[in-house]
């Protein structure tokens, strides 16, 4: 049995893990089938707004998923700056 590879894969066990590459794979996805010159993303630039779209929204998301769970209160910050 071979150990090729077995450091790219995550356990099948760690559900973070599986969730983590499956929205690396949704990633690459969205870069190789929507940002295209074919969509009208013709220069760097244009390519690079649509990546830009894509981790806003991707931002969000995941504030409006972890920021609102209850089980998860946000952070509070003990020294630093204080806001008052």
């Amino acid at each position: 049995m071979s150990d090729e590879g077995i450091e790219n894969q995550p356990e099948t066990d760690d559900a973070a893990g599986l969730a983590y590459e499956r929205l690396a794979e949704a990633l690459r996805s969205i870069d190789t089938g929507y940002i295209r010159p074919e969509r009208g993303m013709e220069s760097a630039a244009e390519r690079a707004a649509g990546r830009y779209l894509v981790a806003n929204a991707l931002q969000h998301g995941f504030q409006c998923w972890f920021d609102v769970d209850p089980a998860r209160p946000p952070a509070v910050c003990h020294g630093g700056v204080s806001s008052g």
